[in-house]
C-alpha cells in the first residue's frame, strides 16, 4: 500500500495533503448534516401522524360496530407507524449524527496540534535559510575584498603598484589587510554556523512532516472505518423499522392463518408446475444432446455448444425451483408446527457433464438463432395469475412495462421489493405491485 509519509514530499506535497484532509473532513460533515436532516424529516413525519391520529380519532365517535373497531385498528396502525418513525429518528440523531460531528471535531483537532507544528517548523527552516543565504554572500563579499586588499600589498611590496610606496604605507595597508581577513574568516565562521544551524532546522521540518503524513494517514483510516460502522448502523436501522421479508413468510404480521396457509400452498402449486415444465425441457434438451454425441456429422461443434449450454442453464434452473419449493414448505411446516421437510434438493448447483465439449465461448446472439423444433410439444409457461392495472405508470428503464388503467397483466413472478414481473403485449416487463390488483 502507498504510505503517505512517501508520497507528499514535493514541492506543494504539505498543502496537497492538508487539502486531502480538509476534503474527507468536509465529507464527514456533509455525511453528519445529512443524517441529521433524515432524522428531522423522520422526526417530522412522525409528529405530522401523531396529528393526523389524534385528529382521526375524533371521529371514531361517530362509527358503530365493526365499522369503529376497523377505524380504530386503522389508527393503532398509524399511531404504531408514528412511533416507530419517532424512535428512528431519534436514533439517527443521537446514533449517527451527533456520533460522526463529534468524531470530526476530534480529528480535526488532532491533526491541527500536528499541523501546527509542521508550519513552526518550516518557518524555523525558511527563517534560517534565508540568514544562512544572507551570511553566504556577506561572507563571499568580504573574502573578495580581502583577497583584493591582499594583492595590493604583495603589488606594493614587489613595486608593481605603479608607485613608489614608503614602508610606513606598505605596513598601514598590511595592518587593514590582516584586519579584512579577521572580517572575512569571521564571516565564514558565522555563515558556517548559520548553515548547521539550517541543516538542523531541516531535518526538525522533515520529522514534523513525517509525524504529520503519519497522522493524516491514520485518521484517514479511522475515518473510513468510522463511516463505514455509521453507514452499516444506518442500514441496520432502517433493516429493523421496514422489514422487507414475504408477507406469507414473515409469520409475525397479522395475516390470517388460513390466508397465509392458502398463499403458501398456491406458492408450492405455482413452483412445483413450473419445476415440472423445466424437467421435460431438460429432458428434451439432454436427448438431443445425446442424439449429437452419437452423430457428430449432424451437427458442427458450434451446435454442439449451444446445446450443452442449453443443458448446463436448464439444470440451474431446475435447482433454482427446486430450492425455492424447499424454502416454501419449509415456512409451510413451520406454520401448521410441522418439522422441516427432509431430502427435498435432490442436486447440487453444478451439475458435472461429463461429454460436453468444453466451452470456450457462447456469443451473444446464439440463442436468437438456434432451433427449439424438437420441444414444440412442450407447452408454453403461463402465468401465475391475472392483474388489472390500477394508475398509468410509465416506464422509467427498458426492462418496465407502460402500463395504463384497466390493462390486464398476465404475472409470471412476484419479486420481494415490491415490484412485480409480468406480460402485457407480447412484452415481459417489470411494474409497481401498488399499481395493480390481482384478478385471478
Amino acid at each position: 500500500m502507498t504510505r503517505f509519509e512517501n508520497s507528499f514530499w514535493e514541492q506543494k506535497g504539505y498543502e496537497e495533503l492538508r487539502k486531502v484532509c480538509r476534503q474527507g473532513n468536509d465529507f464527514s460533515r456533509e455525511v453528519s448534516s445529512i443524517f441529521n436532516e433524515r432524522a428531522k424529516i423522520e422526526q417530522t413525519y412522525a409528529e405530522s401522524l401523531t396529528k393526523l391520529a389524534a385528529k382521526a380519532q375524533k371521529t371514531s365517535k361517530d362509527a358503530l360496530g365493526t365499522l369503529k373497531s376497523s377505524w380504530e385498528s386503522a389508527l393503532m396502525e398509524m399511531e404504531n407507524e408514528a412511533e416507530i418513525h419517532k424512535t428512528l429518528g431519534n436514533q439517527l440523531h443521537d446514533e449517527v449524527s451527533k456520533q460522526v460531528k463529534a468524531f470530526v471535531e476530534t480529528q480535526s483537532k488532532a491533526r491541527k496540534t500536528v499541523e501546527s507544528l509542521v508550519d513552526k517548523a518550516y518557518k524555523n527552516f525558511s527563517d534560517k535559510l534565508n540568514d544562512a543565504l544572507k551570511a553566504k554572500r556577506a561572507a563571499h563579499t568580504k573574502t573578495r575584498e580581502a583577497e583584493n586588499m591582499f594583492e595590493q600589498v604583495e603589488e606594493a611590496r614587489n613595486g608593481k603598484s605603479g608607485k613608489v610606496m614608503s614602508e610606513k604605507e606598505i605596513s598601514k595597508m598590511d595592518v587593514k589587510c590582516r584586519k579584512m581577513m579577521d572580517t572575512s574568516l569571521k564571516a565564514d565562521r558565522e555563515y558556517r554556523d548559520l548553515y548547521e544551524k539550517t541543516e538542523k532546522a531541516r531535518l526538525e521540518w522533515e520529522a514534523a512532516m513525517l509525524k504529520f503524513c503519519q497522522t493524516c494517514e491514520r485518521l484517514e483510516e479511522e475515518r473510513i472505518t468510522h463511516l463505514r460502522e455509521m453507514f452499516s448502523l444506518y442500514s441496520n436501522m432502517l433493516a429493523a423499522a421496514i422489514p422487507q421479508l414475504q408477507q406469507e413468510e414473515d409469520l409475525e404480521n397479522t395475516m390470517n392463518y388460513d390466508r397465509r396457509r392458502a398463499g403458501l400452498e398456491t406458492k408450492i402449486h405455482l413452483l412445483s408446475e413450473s419445476l415440472e415444465k423445466q424437467k421435460k425441457t431438460r429432458d428434451g434438451i439432454t436427448s438431443l444432446f445425446e442424439a449429437y454425441s452419437a452423430t457428430p456429422d449432424y451437427c458442427n461443434e458450434e451446435g454442439q455448444q449451444d446445446v450443452a449450454t442449453q443443458l448446463i442453464h436448464a439444470n440451474a434452473i431446475i435447482n433454482s425451483l427446486t430450492a425455492s419449493v424447499s424454502k416454501v414448505q419449509c415456512a409451510l411446516a413451520q406454520l401448521n408446527g410441522h418439522p422441516a421437510p427432509d431430502g427435498l434438493l435432490q442436486s447440487s448447483l453444478y451439475i458435472p457433464l461429463d461429454q460436453v465439449t468444453r466451452i470456450e465461448s457462447v456469443t451473444q446472439d446464439e440463442g436468437d438463432n438456434r432451433s427449439d423444433d424438437e420441444f414444440d410439444d412442450i407447452p408454453e409457461s403461463t402465468g401465475i395469475c391475472r392483474c388489472r392495472a390500477l394508475y398509468e405508470y410509465k416506464a422509467a428503464h427498458s426492462d418496465e412495462l407502460d402500463i395504463l388503467p384497466g390493462d390486464i397483466i398476465t404475472l409470471t413472478a412476484k419479486m420481494d421489493d415490491g415490484w412485480w414481473q409480468g406480460e402485457l403485449h407480447n412484452k415481459t416487463g417489470i411494474f409497481p405491485a401498488s399499481y395493480v390488483e390481482e384478478i385471478g
